[in-house]
């Protein structure tokens, strides 16, 4: 996931895991889900109010992933580049 503020104020966050917006979105409570605290209920919450927007990404795409995992070399050019990050020049 990542953050991203548009002009409205209301937070943006790109997800590209289906499970997890799955579970923020449900109002059934299922029985995978029961282990989660309730402290982190909170998020559904939060889109329920409007303060915060969930919307799925491709995992292409996940912006995020540069900070979060071993990427091949294309992939993490593409995404430091997408972040605003530049390698240095020699």
């Amino acid at each position: 996931m990542y953050l991203h503020r548009d002009v409205t104020g209301e937070v943006l966050i790109h997800c590209d895991s289906n499970g997890a917006l799955s579970t923020i979105r449900s109002t059934a409570s299922s029985d995978k889900a029961k282990h989660i605290d309730v402290a982190f209920h909170n998020p559904r919450h939060l889109e329920a109010e409007g303060t915060v927007k969930f919307t799925e990404i491709s995992t292409h795409e996940n912006l995020a992933d540069v900070m979060a995992m071993a990427l091949v070399p294309d992939k993490h050019r593409y995404f430091t580049h997408g972040i605003g990050l530049q390698l240095p020049t020699s």
